[in-house]
Formats: C-alpha cells, structure tokens, sequence
C-alpha cells in the first residue's frame, strides 16, 4: 500500500508541474498577443472563383475523361451474358422446391 502512495504522490506532483508549465505559456500567450494589436479576422461567406479558374478546371477534368473514355474504346466491351429459358427453368424449379421445404419444415414444427 505504501508503493501505491508514493506513485500517487509522484504522479500528482508531475500534474503540478505540468499545471504550471500550461500557465506559463498561457501568461506567455497572453503578453505576446497583446503586442500585435487585434487579430486578423476570418472572412467568412463561400469562397469565389475567377471564369478563367473554373474553365481550367473544366477543361483539365474533360480531358481526364476522355483519356478515360480513349482507354476504354480500345478494350472490346464485355460481353453480356444471358441465360437460356431451361436455364431459368431449372432455377426457378430448384426454387420452389426448397420453398416447399422451407413450408414442410414449418409444418411439422
């Protein structure tokens, strides 16, 4: 019990010190602050952007898509897949069969 005491003693003293080292940066903050006279204001309100910024912009973002679209022209495009009617068939019978498992389950519950 005594080894706990001391290292509650230890950690409250660092906190002391630690306290005191946050008050003398903010006296220190405080004394400097005062020196440049008023702080810069923040404009507030949306920010503006100049034609000629948002037609760069424009322009750069059209020719990354039609490098995109370049790239994918020389690709010859998936093939879609499709299924065959006995293909859905067999599907949608293989479904009503577990349903009807599923009910035949619940049945005897």
């Amino acid at each position: 019990m005594a080894r706990l005491t001391q290292i509650l003693r230890l950690l409250r003293n660092q906190r002391a010190a630690a306290q005191a080292n946050v008050d003398r940066l903010d006296h220190a903050i405080e004394a400097l602050s005062g020196l440049g006279g008023k702080e810069p204001e923040r404009r507030g309100g949306p920010r503006h952007m100049s034609k000629a910024a948002r037609k760069r912009i424009a322009d750069a973002q059209r020719a990354r898509w039609a490098r995109v679209r370049a790239q994918k022209a020389g690709k010859p495009p998936k093939p879609r897949r499709h299924i065959s009617e006995a293909g859905r068939k067999r599907i949608a019978d293989a479904q009503r069969a577990r349903w009807a498992r599923v009910r035949a389950e619940k049945a005897r519950k």
